[in-house]
């Protein structure tokens, strides 16, 4: 179906764009502060669960070390045994002190902390066993600790902890066993007989090393039952998101089907057929040649609304487009046929008729794109732009509505993506920019310049691009506001959330998209074809070096938004 140019201002909240700029007090783009990101993987999630737990258990054993200490003067017990578990419990305590630092921050906070804390508590622990005894009821402090180090990311350090904890109780057990150390401690269990002590140790350290498997397979859960949710609100964010841009479709929507006002006229040598769309500017109908000469050639032909005709502002426009669409010569540009006369009584621009859908349409049926396909509708449809940038002419309103994939076979993969609607279209000054005064377009998918009104050039365009293929790619638009001045200011003044962290991408796309949708012209990609390029590069896992510089230079002072479940 072709598409039927909606005009963007027709909207009575458009009217006046450059008025809600002012008032949105979009003057220049100003950096947003760049904040640190709350935990965006499950492994993320994990650490910060694993630091704050393992720093409650720190804070538990501080004031356990206080009472122990204080305990142990009353209790007497071998003086050389209490002074060495003594110096093992202080140890432990300063050890204990640092983690809770470090702990405190969860953006300093590291996996290998809480294993040189462990190891410390295993030292401390293992002096323990001389003074109380292998046997004792302080061993009930290993077990409660081993679950809360055996829980941690990095396995090789939790099992070293576990491994430390049992050779150290065993080795111990052994010693007073076969007499090497004289058993000194507070509960001696020198009276039983050595088979029993034997069987014993080995229930204790057995009891020590489950209390690692069923940490490990708690931690497994809890990964898995976190990733469940991070996919279901993933969903819920694409679907909330995809709502609010549903809902901007439906006030732009286009009522299109079955006969108009001009059915069955003749305009231009056009016998005009079923009314395929209606917007804000004109019509567009079915149509064939009158004459008969080629009686199996279609044609889809845009009308201005009568009621425009007399505003000169309007007819413009409408020739404005007509002038720029028939300069280009692009097949991803849609073809233009016939274009009416100077003050034609009613203007008209007979197009090639395209069969498929536009890629808003596709986006509701499939709120997600194979990145394959992304870079194939990007390197098409930048190839159009190029061709219109090379003309001098810059589009001003790219969006998935003014997007099409036309079916050329029968296959589903057998289409060219094209551009249509040239209605805001302006040719570039001598200097290669315009300056527009006031934004013109559709506020979620102009540039931040757009969108103040400055003066933009074809990097405008570039931009827009970009937030098709960060819609594509994520199920998701740059913006998600309802209100337009709302819309406005967050375009200027707010990044969208990193791509990786609402979609299954590569987190090599992140770098790409963020050069992309930069706020700066400056920075962003020179050509639509480098960032079709560069796209296929970090698909294939080979982002080029200087991107993820500049990716790097930008992330100081633009940051993602955090993603959130509803927006």
């Amino acid at each position: 179906m072709p598409s039927s140019h909606p005009d963007p201002r027709a909207d009575p909240s458009r009217d006046d764009l450059d008025t809600l700029t002012r008032d949105a007090g979009l003057v220049a783009a100003s950096p947003s502060p760049v904040t640190p990101l709350g935990p965006s993987t499950t492994d993320d999630v994990l650490d910060l669960d694993e630091a704050r737990r393992t720093l409650i258990f720190g804070g538990f054993l501080i004031g356990l070390i206080v009472v122990v200490a204080g305990s142990m003067q009353l209790l007497g017990g071998d003086p050389f045994a209490r002074s060495l578990h003594v110096a093992g419990l202080a140890m432990v305590a300063a050890t204990a002190l640092w983690f809770v630092r470090v702990a405190r921050d969860p953006a300093s906070y590291r996996p290998w902390h809480s294993v040189v804390f462990g190891h410390a508590c295993v030292v401390a622990i293992t002096t323990g066993f001389y003074y109380w005894g292998p046997f004792s009821a302080a061993l009930l402090i290993i077990p409660f600790g081993a679950f809360i180090f055996s829980g941690n990311r990095n396995l090789g350090g939790a099992l070293s902890v576990t491994v430390h904890g049992v050779l150290a109780h065993a080795a111990i057990s052994a010693m007073f066993l076969t007499g090497v150390l004289d058993d000194r401690s507070l509960v001696s269990a020198s009276h039983l007989p050595r088979s029993s002590q034997v069987v014993l140790v080995a229930l204790i350290d057995g009891i020590f090393l489950a209390a690692f498997v069923v940490a490990r397979k708690l931690r497994a859960s809890s990964r898995s039952a976190i990733e469940q949710l991070d996919r279901a609100l993933r969903v819920l964010g694409q679907r909330e998101a995809q709502l609010a841009e549903a809902r901007r479709d439906l006030r732009d929507a286009v009522l299109g089907g079955g006969r108009g006002r001009f059915s069955n006229h003749v305009v231009g040598g056009f016998r005009l057929g079923t009314l395929r769309g209606r917007g804000g500017m004109g019509e567009v109908y079915e149509a064939r040649r009158d004459d008969g000469s080629t009686p199996d050639e279609r044609y889809a032909v845009k009308l201005l609304h009568p009621h425009l005709l007399a505003d000169p502002a309007a007819y413009e426009r409408f020739a404005r487009e007509a002038r720029s669409a028939a300069a280009l010569d692009s097949s991803n540009v849609v073809r233009v046929v016939e274009v009416s006369p100077d003050h034609a009584a009613l203007p008209y621009l007979a197009m090639e008729l395209l069969e498929g859908n536009d890629l808003a349409t596709i986006l509701r049926e499939r709120p997600t794109l194979p990145v394959a396909e992304v870079v194939t509708l990007i390197r098409q449809i930048g190839s159009g732009l190029e061709a219109a940038h090379t003309a001098g002419i810059v589009h001003r309103d790219l969006k998935p509505q003014n997007v099409f994939a036309a079916r050329t076979g029968p296959a589903d993969d057998d289409v060219t993506w094209k551009i249509l609607d040239f209605g805001v279209s302006k040719l570039v000054s001598g200097d290669g920019s315009l300056t527009i005064g006031h934004a013109i377009g559709t506020p979620s998918y102009m540039s931040p310049e757009q969108a103040r009104g400055d003066v933009i050039d074809h990097r405008s365009d570039l931009y827009s691009l970009g937030v098709i293929a960060y819609r594509a790619l994520t199920g998701r638009p740059v913006v998600a506001a309802a209100e337009v001045m709302t819309m406005l200011h967050d375009v200027c003044h707010r990044m969208p959330p990193q791509p990786s962290a609402v979609g299954d991408l590569a987190p090599a796309l992140d770098d790409v998209l963020l050069v992309a949708l930069a706020k700066d012209p400056g920075a962003r990609f020179a050509s639509a074809r480098e960032l079709a390029d560069t796209l296929a590069a970090a698909a294939a896992g080979q982002t080029p070096v200087a991107v993820q510089v500049r990716a790097t230079a930008l992330l100081r002072s633009w940051s993602w938004a955090r993603p959130q479940a509803r927006e």
